[in-house]
């Protein structure tokens, strides 16, 4: 048992060890024990005649001096004590003649006693009683080294770092180690100072947890640290109720990153996970318009931790009012505030600062943002016309195929036409009731009013209005499209280009014209400059053309020509210094006064069968012509352009893109903040697709309609914007239904621009992976129609 204990010293046994050394130690006591006795004592009779024998004693002269009733008869009288002297006598010389041996052995437990006491005496002054007593008491830990663990004097908060301090005694360790009392896995350790005491750094708790601290053979009793909550969020229920003029239904975020149309009002309450002293917005400024991004962009870009781009920051100024927050009476927990978002910016990048009751300030390390999208002009387009079918005499009735969609509601739609230079006359659209976002329907316009002759050029285009009662109502405008009246002679002539020959093509001012009129038109009022720019270089190097026109025409002696002309320049150079400076709606006057007057000068060439190009001396070499092109709205099938079929086979691939995305799309579960994103991006690109299959020229050789696919288009990509609305509000059945319409819409597209197309397109072009097959089922499905 001594040598267990001094082993223990070094290597600290366990109880069960303990245990074993302890019975292992009785075990041997009691056999040394057994040893040293040997067998059982003889009792007296037997020592004396063993006595009598060794000494040669023939008489039992020492039983019977030992025995008791001998003595006490033989005491009564003289003789008896002369006797028993002898006796005495004779024992005497016997037992020393012949010492017993059993004394010898009885000598040995003495010395074993004493060897075993010198040993404990050794053990507890080398390593003192904890030894010996984790050997007497085996059951109980008593280690060696003691170790004490005691937390943070001071309430501490969730997530927030503390340390927990150990002190150690007893045997000297090396680490000292901190685990949680339901995990075996070490949670960080230290080594000891001098003092013996021992930090240990936590990095924050989310809630109650037991440590312990362990080295050597000690372990500490077990802590218990329970931090306080921080009054961060926990949920957020922002409702989003629209401006009257939307007549949207109100919608519940439960993120606090989302778009706002402006103009609407938020009822933002947040739910906390403690009570809270104050809740303050705390608001910093956009990122600047250079570096923000479009949809189509955010749609591909990693996003942050609410699903919205992040921006760069700078310290809020210039903000409007910041709203306040209140607490709940009913439940100190919610806290609440009115956000009335009619004046606010294009983009709001805040935090939430709250702070606790214990004085903790919690504020969230990346920013939140509120995306506050302005109300945009509705999108119209003329999708076709007869005018280039019907229009003999200039008497008759067109009838415009037109749709508009707008991001709100719709409040009106018109056409407006007019002679180049005149006054603007307007024919409201009736539109139904049920028009809403989007309508397309037929409007009859008469010409006869308008008093028009050969030669004449009416200009119509399509507008429409919302119903934004905040900024007022935003208007769209369509394209311009041109009505030529011919003349009665020549009804299908386009007039002569002019010029022969094998040279360049002459320059045809008045066309240039009408295209330029076309792209003012149709330009929001919020264009950039670049676009404005372009436009106006565009109308200057027109004004150039018709002065170099009114120069000739002036050597030629036709001087009321060149002063027609002239005028059309001058009126050129105003619209294109309007363009530099102002919204592209100003030049719009100037344009058609130009307009008006190349128009005059066309019908004077004509009245003096005369051409430009025909003069002796023109400037630079360059030939001119007013001739007027035909009608770009005829729907008259003319001979096959390959220009116009490699259109079509690039439009063929973007369809099939859209409408491979559309699939996608419709099967994707996901955030649906960044569904609707990706929604509304693939309707522009739709609008987009639509635009250039309106401009595509049929061919004779197709059995598709180009503008039919761009009608289709145009309908898919207002299905996509209603599918991306539904998305944002989380109607997953309605957005379910608007997906598979703008699918199947696409699907239509797709089959009348490959139907146009023809057959060879499979054998003739190529497409991205994965399309083949879709095409080919589109053209047999084709072939079986």
């Amino acid at each position: 048992m001594v040598l267990t204990a001094l082993l223990d010293r070094m290597w600290m046994f366990s109880g069960g060890l303990r245990w074993i050394g302890w019975i292992a130690g009785l075990v041997a006591g009691a056999f040394a024990a057994r040893l040293a006795i040997g067998a059982a004592c003889p009792d007296g009779t037997a020592i004396a005649h063993q006595i009598e024998k060794e000494a040669g004693e023939t008489a039992s002269v020492v039983a019977t001096a030992i025995d008791p009733a001998v003595r006490l008869t033989a005491g009564n009288g003289a003789i008896g004590g002369v006797m028993l002297e002898r006796l005495d006598r004779l024992a005497n010389d016997a037992v020393r003649a012949a010492p017993p041996t059993f004394r010898g052995r009885l000598r040995v437990p003495r010395s074993f006693a004493a060897a075993a006491l010198a040993a404990i005496v050794t053990l507890v002054s080398i390593q003192g009683p904890k030894g010996l007593l984790r050997m007497l008491i085996p059951w109980m830990a008593s280690p060696y080294t003691s170790l004490q663990l005691e937390g943070p004097k001071e309430a501490i908060a969730e997530g927030r770092p503390f340390t927990l301090i150990a002190q150690v005694s007893g045997v000297p360790v090396k680490v000292v180690t901190l685990y949680r009392q339901d995990s075996p896995l070490a949670i960080a350790e230290a080594a000891p100072g001098p003092d013996g005491v021992v930090r240990l750094a936590m990095n924050g708790l989310d809630g109650s947890a037991e440590f312990v601290v362990r080295a050597g053979d000690g372990q500490s009793a077990p802590l218990r640290v329970t931090p306080y909550p921080l009054p961060g969020v926990a949920s957020f229920e922002i409702d989003v109720i629209p401006p009257e003029y939307a007549a949207h239904a109100k919608e519940t975020k439960r993120e606090p990153s989302f778009s706002v149309l402006r103009g609407s009002r938020l009822d933002y309450k947040v739910r906390l996970k403690a009570p809270a002293v104050s809740l303050v917005l705390e608001r910093s400024a956009p990122p600047p318009k250079e570096e923000r991004v479009s949809r189509t962009e955010q749609a591909g870009m990693k996003r942050g931790m609410y699903g919205e781009p992040i921006g760069v920051e700078d310290p809020a100024s210039d903000q409007p009012g910041i709203p306040v927050f209140q607490p709940d009476p009913a439940d100190p927990l919610v806290w609440h505030t009115d956000w009335n978002l009619s004046r606010e910016a294009d983009e709001i990048v805040y935090r939430l600062v709250i702070k606790g009751q214990q004085g903790d300030l919690v504020r969230n390390e990346e920013p939140w943002r509120i995306n506050v999208v302005a109300d945009t002009p509705p999108v119209v387009r003329i999708l076709s016309h007869d005018g280039g079918e019907v229009i003999r005499l200039g008497n008759e009735t067109v009838q415009f195929n037109v749709s508009a969609v707008d991001d709100v509601r719709l409040s009106g739609a018109r056409l407006v036409f007019r002679k180049p230079g005149q006054p603007h006359a307007r024919q409201e659209i009736k539109l139904p009731a049920e028009a809403g976002r989007s309508w397309s329907g037929a409007e009859l316009l008469a010409l006869a009013p308008m008093n028009v002759k050969p030669l004449d050029i009416i200009a119509v285009h399509a507008e429409a209005e919302d119903s934004n009662a905040l900024e007022g109502a935003g208007i769209g405008r369509s394209e311009v499209v041109y009505l030529e009246v011919p003349l009665p002679e020549s009804e299908d002539d386009g007039g002569g280009e002019g010029g022969g020959g094998s040279g360049p093509p002459p320059v045809n001012p008045l066309e240039l014209q009408m295209e330029i009129l076309k792209a003012t038109v149709v330009m929001p009022d919020n264009a950039p400059a670049s676009d404005r720019e372009t436009v106006a270089y565009d109308q200057r190097k027109n004004a150039e053309y018709t002065g170099m026109m009114a120069r000739a025409a002036a050597g030629m002696f036709l001087q009321d020509l060149a002063d027609v002309l002239e005028k059309a320049r001058i009126s050129m150079a105003a619209a294109a210094s309007l363009l530099d400076k102002k919204a592209a709606v100003q030049a719009v006057p100037d344009e058609e006064a130009a307009l008006a007057n190349l128009i005059e000068a066309a019908k004077m060439l004509e009245d003096l069968k005369e051409s430009m190009q025909s003069a002796a001396a023109m400037e630079g070499g360059m030939t001119f012509t007013l001739s007027k092109p035909k009608p770009k709205s005829s729907s008259a099938k003319g001979e096959e352009d390959p220009g116009e079929k490699e259109s079509l086979s690039k439009l063929l691939e973007e369809v099939q893109r859209q409408l491979a995305e559309q699939q996608k799309l419709n099967q994707t579960k996901g955030e649906p903040a960044e569904l609707s994103n990706q929604q509304q991006a693939l309707a522009q690109d739709a609008r987009s697709a639509a635009r250039q299959a309106e401009s595509i020229k049929p061919s004779a050789s197709g059995r598709g309609d180009p503008k039919a696919a761009g009608e289709e288009l145009e309908r898919a990509a207002g299905l996509e914007d209603d599918n991306a609305e539904a998305l944002a509000r989380g109607e997953a059945e309605a957005s379910k239904s608007l997906g598979e319409q703008s699918e199947q819409a696409l699907a239509k597209a797709l089959r009348e621009i490959a139907a146009q197309l023809g057959s060879g397109i499979s054998e003739s072009e190529t497409y991205p992976p994965g399309y083949e097959r879709l095409v080919d089922d589109y053209l047999r499905s084709i072939s079986y129609e």
